[in-house]
């Protein structure tokens, strides 16, 4: 009951703390001078940012659409045949 009683009476100052530490925290980084909108932390768009390091002209999304469509056709297709042959050759 005592260790429960000095956990509260210690709950302000504990909030106090952390506040404060958040606080420094956040006036750290505001000083540090990094931007917003600095690229290297930046998450790198694929679609844009591979064209530059290649050298290459990039393929089309529409294109990459097309063999993605092709591609799961002849999936389906490959999976179609697999289960017709397990039926024919495993008799249920």
């Amino acid at each position: 009951m005592e260790k429960l009683e000095r956990m509260i009476a210690e709950a302000p100052r504990v909030a106090e703390e952390t506040t404060r530490r958040q606080r420094e925290e956040l006036l750290v980084r505001a000083t540090e001078g990094g931007s917003r909108l600095d690229v290297s932390i930046a998450l790198q768009d694929k679609r844009w940012g591979d064209a530059d390091r290649t050298g290459g002209r990039r393929k089309s999304l529409r294109k990459e659409r097309r063999e993605g469509r092709i591609i799961f056709l002849v999936l389906v297709i490959a999976l179609a045949l697999t289960v017709i042959w397990l039926m024919t050759h495993l008799h249920f």
